[in-house]
C-alpha cells in the first residue's frame, strides 16, 4: 500500500511540476452541468468543488499539490529548484 502511496503521489508531484494543480482538476461539463438520470444519483449534478477539497484532504494534498509534509511522511526527497 504505501508503495502505491509514493508512485501515486511522486506521479502527481511531476504533474504539479508541469504546471497540473489548483484549477487543473475537472470533469466534462456534462456531469457539471446536467443532472443525473440514475438511481439514487438521479436529479444531481456533480459538486466537484467540494468533491475535490475532501480528495485532496484524504491525499494530503494542498489544493491539488502535493504538500512537503507528505512527501516527507512517505520518505520522498525533493527540493525545489532556485528560481
Amino acid at each position: 500500500m504505501r508503495a502505491g502511496e509514493r508512485i501515486y503521489n511522486l506521479e502527481r508531484l511531476y504533474n504539479n511540476l508541469a504546471g497540473i494543480g489548483e484549477g487543473s482538476d475537472s470533469l466534462p461539463a456534462r456531469y457539471l452541468n446536467e443532472p443525473s438520470t440514475f438511481g439514487g444519483s438521479k436529479g444531481h449534478i456533480c459538486e466537484l468543488p467540494q468533491m475535490l477539497a475532501e480528495y485532496y484532504t484524504a491525499r494530503g494534498w494542498q489544493n491539488g499539490v502535493v504538500s512537503q509534509a507528505k512527501l516527507r511522511e512517505l520518505d520522498i526527497e525533493y527540493v525545489p529548484a532556485a528560481v
